[in-house]
């Protein structure tokens, strides 16, 4: 029984697509999370935070995008993302770079990272366009062949 001077709980904020992108891009580690988690991790530093595998969740629902198999080569200050996606209904809209950036912002502030190296295992003709946007180069490799890895040199800029 709800008596009048109980307040309901407050609804959760949904945000519209410019505030996904935003979120995306400012503030993606309070939106990235463990498999089966729903809280943020927060930081990719410290215990527990190590995970190469994140699921961006906003609206508190399913994920939204993943940074999969990313992992730190210290000695060349270097990122590499072995899949990195957005939900197929979000293609196309701009979401994919906001991520990218966020991501960029993240690991360039927590670890002093100047490059992030996408390697896709398929090739896609939206990848390819995400990736020049963004101003990545086309690298060859021996293990895909006909699908590059996308090396994103990161300047002051790409970083927020």
């Amino acid at each position: 029984m709800k008596f009048p001077w109980q307040k309901a709980a407050p609804e959760p904020k949904v945000l519209d697509d410019e505030a996904i992108r935003q979120a995306l891009e400012h503030k993606l580690l309070e939106y990235a999370c463990r498999y089966q988690e729903q809280k943020g991790i927060g930081t990719l530093l410290g215990p527990g935070a190590e995970c190469p595998d994140l699921y961006i969740r906003i609206n508190g629902g399913l994920p939204i995008a993943y940074i999969h198999e990313w992992r730190l080569n210290r000695s060349s200050r270097t990122a590499i993302v072995g899949h990195f996606a957005v939900e197929k209904d979000l293609v196309g809209k701009g979401f994919g770079e906001a991520l990218a950036r966020g991501f960029a912002t993240a690991v360039c502030r927590e670890f002093g990272v100047e490059k992030i190296v996408f390697s896709e295992r398929k090739y896609s003709k939206a990848y390819e366009q995400l990736f020049k946007r963004l101003g990545a180069q086309p690298q060859e490799r021996r293990e895909y062949p006909g699908c590059p890895d996308w090396v994103w040199t990161i300047s002051d800029g790409d970083a927020v």
